[in-house]
C-alpha cells in the first residue's frame, strides 16, 4: 500500500526530531552550550522583572529518553526553554457580528497558520480586557491545541491581532535561542506527543493541562542546524502540498 501524503509528512518530521533529516555539522556549537544561553538569558529575564521565577522541573534520565539523538544535541524539557506558557481566557466572553477575533482550535489550518477571517468576534471592550490579561499572543509564539481537538500547532504572524480561548496554549520560546518553527515542527511530530503525553497515534486524547506541556521532553538540536532542519522541513512541506494538490486533480 502507497503512503498517503499525510504518512509522507509525519515521516519527514519523525525523521527531523531525531537529525537524520539534514547532516550534522561538527564546525556547530553543541546543543548543552546553546541550552547553558538559555538559561542565562533566562536568568536575566527574571532580575529584570520580565518573567518570574519558576520552579525547576526534574531532570530528564537515560531511561526517560524516548528514542536516541546525535551526539551535538541534547534533551530538555520543554517549561525549560519557554519565556511564557499559559493558556487564553477561561472565560468567553460574548460574541457578536462584528469586532475583534477570538480565535478557538477551529481557527488552526493543517498548514499551521491561523484564520481570522472567520473567527469569532468580541467588543473591543472585551478584547482590550483579555489582552492586559495576557491571552494576546506576540509574533513567534506557538500556540497549542489543548483541549477537544489535542495537538494542533500554529506560529501567530507580525500584523495578526486576535486573542485566544483557553482551550489553546500560548507558547513563548526564549527569543534567539529556540526557532519557534523547529519548536512548530517538534511538536507534530508523533513520536514526541506519544511518548510524553502517553498519547497513542489514532486515539483522541481530550484534554491535556500546561503542567504536562512544561513537561514534555523535547530534543534540541544546536542552532545552526535548528535552522537547516527548518529550511528542508519547508522545502519537503512544500512539495507534500504541491503532491496532495496534483492527487486531488481529475484524470
Amino acid at each position: 500500500m502507497k503512503p498517503t501524503v499525510d504518512q509522507i509528512r509525519q515521516t519527514i518530521l519523525q525523521l527531523a526530531v531525531r537529525g537524520q533529516l539534514v547532516p550534522q555539522d561538527p564546525s556547530d556549537e553543541p546543543a548543552s552550550e546553546l541550552l547553558k544561553q538559555i538559561e542565562a538569558e533566562k536568568q536575566k529575564l527574571i532580575a529584570d522583572g520580565t518573567i518570574r521565577k519558576q520552579k525547576k522541573l526534574p531532570q530528564i534520565t537515560d531511561d526517560e529518553t524516548p528514542f536516541e539523538i546525535p551526539e551535538s544535541w541534547d534533551w530538555i524539557k520543554m517549561g525549560n526553554i519557554l519565556e511564557l506558557i499559559t493558556d487564553g481566557s477561561h472565560h468567553s466572553p460574548a460574541t457578536q457580528g462584528s469586532g475583534m477575533p477570538y480565535i478557538t482550535v477551529r481557527d488552526i489550518n493543517d498548514n499551521f497558520t491561523i484564520n481570522t477571517e472567520d473567527s469569532a468576534r468580541i467588543s473591543q471592550g472585551d478584547y482590550d480586557d483579555l489582552v492586559n490579561g495576557n491571552c494576546k499572543p506576540e509574533p513567534r509564539d506557538v500556540l497549542f491545541s489543548k483541549d477537544g481537538t489535542v495537538g494542533k500547532t500554529a506560529i501567530a504572524r507580525p500584523g495578526q491581532d486576535f486573542v485566544v480561548l483557553s482551550s489553546l496554549a500560548i507558547l513563548r520560546p526564549i527569543e534567539s535561542t529556540i526557532k519557534p518553527k523547529y519548536l512548530n515542527y517538534a511538536l507534530n511530530a508523533a513520536s514526541i506527543l506519544s511518548a510524553v503525553l502517553g498519547m497513542k497515534t489514532g486515539v483522541a486524547i481530550r484534554r491535556v493541562v500546561l503542567r504536562d506541556l512544561k513537561n514534555l521532553q523535547l530534543p534540541i538540536p544546536p542552532e545552526k542546524e535548528q535552522q537547516r532542519i527548518v529550511e528542508k522541513v519547508d522545502e519537503l512541506m512544500a512539495l507534500c502540498d504541491r503532491l496532495e494538490h496534483s492527487l486531488r486533480q481529475p484524470t
